[in-house]
């Protein structure tokens, strides 16, 4: 249990009418938040809640719109002044130096002198790193490259380093998400660590999507939704469901859908093993559309690239219309008709550089090429704006670059390549991320038009109002593999956000 806060402990940081617009879209509105010294404030909310900006405004990553008031120890704090040292960031990417060790990792975040330039470090400079180690309660070898540190020991030299050097032990630690990638007794060494530093007066803003470390760590929640602060929970109505509830914010009902009458199972996966995956078994029938969730590290996010060969493939089976996929080739699960859009689009799913033309038939080109393997241009440009016509891109010019497009019709050419190769199977990662609610609906439709012409679809999201309304069935993966499966009555949002953030008996260390 954590120890509460002293009665009448001075607010260390008091953020008032905090607002952020990006263009249309209102992402924070009017947010009041306090933190008190020696208190653990957790911060909730389902995706798009606002949580990040929050932490990226007062990390100075954004500006805030004006009229937004931070004082920290009673004085204002600017974010775009990198000499304030009273906020310190954990977030999920630990910015360490894999090769260095966390003598020279802590190293690295001071002055640079003379002596720090030397490849060996000095005697003095390890008693130092041992000294703040020695205050999160952790002890391990200081001289080893980070890289062969576990995961729960770099989380703490994050720490150790975002602590070093503090001039008073009531400043702020904002963690991020910090045990994504721990198992449950890494994550108890991590609280362990915050709990001490909160016992010397420091005031924490705990990001997590798992209810059962928020309800184990914090002293208060602040629960997020659409850019608000819609409840303020102090331990007493902190609960699974209390917390559940203000995140989803109304009554969970269930959507009807139509298309229950499937066909023959287009892909199947048995006992799929992969980067933080453990052994997943699915199949998709014809006219089927499946979602998948789970939190950062759950499996989820990779599962689709092990599928189609994006990532390796450490064990288990991928078929396709009966045809075995070979492992880390997308080209092979291509010709067997399993097509993968990975969630990062501008990254990995269009070429932003090339048209929307180009991008489009990219996937199989022989159809527009000539005897002689020249593309055929005339042919190209019609059935380009074919598809450009079917999903209405907009702008409908297959000349259009990429970068011209909207995030919503940038998915939409996304979607348009991949239907065009006729595929069995369609495994969507984050379909309608960063778009507007128009292109949303627009993408929701092309989805259940492509089950309703007899593909198999899968859709991975963190959104579970998209996969409660636009899946038949939703499985929740927890520690790489399948832990609930939820349809008909069972499929609402509450329920779907429950078993997601529940750390189920499946998660084993």
């Amino acid at each position: 249990m954590t120890r509460l806060p002293a009665e009448g402990a001075g607010v260390v940081l008091d953020v008032r009418t905090l607002s952020k617009t990006f263009v249309a879209t209102r992402a924070l509105d009017a947010v009041d938040i306090q933190v008190r010294s020696g208190e653990i404030v957790a911060l909730c909310g389902q995706n798009g809640s606002g949580k990040s900006t929050l932490i990226k405004v007062l990390a100075g990553y954004h500006d805030s719109d004006a009229g937004a008031e931070i004082t920290v120890h009673g004085e204002p704090f600017d974010p775009k002044k990198t000499h304030d040292r009273v906020l310190h960031f954990i977030h999920q990417d630990l910015a360490l130096v894999n090769t260095l060790s966390t003598v020279e990792n802590l190293a690295l975040a001071k002055p640079a002198t003379s002596a720090l330039l030397l490849p060996n470090r000095t005697r003095k400079e390890t008693i130092e790193a041992g000294e703040v180690l020695a205050r999160l309660g952790v002890e391990f070898d200081l001289t080893v490259p980070i890289a062969q540190l576990s995961q729960a020991e770099r989380t703490m030299v994050a720490i150790a380093r975002a602590i070093d050097g503090w001039e008073r032990d009531d400043n702020v630690l904002v963690l991020d998400e910090p045990t994504a990638s721990l198992h449950e007794g890494e994550a108890q060494l991590l609280f362990a660590a915050v709990r001490a530093l909160a016992a010397k007066g420091a005031g924490v803003l705990f990001v997590s999507h798992r209810l059962d470390e928020v309800l184990a760590l914090a002293h208060r929640t602040v629960v997020f939704r659409d850019g608000r602060v819609v409840a303020e929970l102090d331990r007493e109505a902190m609960s699974t469901e209390s917390i559940v509830s203000a995140m989803i914010g109304s009554s969970s009902r269930v959507v009807e859908k139509s298309g229950a009458d499937y066909g023959e199972t287009v892909l199947s996966l048995t006992d799929v093993v992969g980067d933080r995956v453990r052994g997943v078994s699915l199949d998709v029938r014809a006219g089927e559309i499946v979602g998948v969730s789970g939190l950062i590290g759950s499996g989820a996010e990779t599962l689709g690239a092990i599928v189609s060969g994006g990532r390796p493939r450490a064990g288990g089976t991928v078929t396709v219309a009966e045809s075995p996929v070979p492992p880390g080739r997308i080209s092979a699960a291509i010709a067997r008709g399993l097509v993968w859009a990975p969630a990062d689009r501008q990254a990995s799913g269009v070429i932003l550089s090339q048209t929307v033309r180009e991008n489009v038939t990219l996937p199989r080109l022989r159809t527009v090429t000539g005897p002689i393997a020249n593309i055929r241009r005339h042919v190209e440009t019609r059935d380009a704006g074919r598809w450009i016509s079917k999903l209405e891109v907009t702008p409908s010019d297959p000349e259009a670059y990429m970068t011209q497009l909207s995030g919503g019709n940038q998915q939409k050419v996304v979607i348009a390549k991949w239907l065009r190769t006729d595929p069995h199977a369609l495994w969507l990662d984050e379909p309608t991320q960063g778009v507007d609610v128009g292109a949303k609906g627009a993408i929701h439709a092309l989805i259940a038009a492509a089950a309703a012409q007899g593909k198999g679809v899968v859709v991975s999201s963190t959104d579970s109002a998209e996969l409660v309304s636009l899946c038949h069935r939703v499985l929740v993966l927890d520690g790489g593999r399948i832990v609930a499966e939820l349809t008909g009555a069972e499929l609402t949002e509450e329920r779907l956000l429950t078993e997601s953030v529940r750390r189920s008996a499946a998660h084993t260390p």
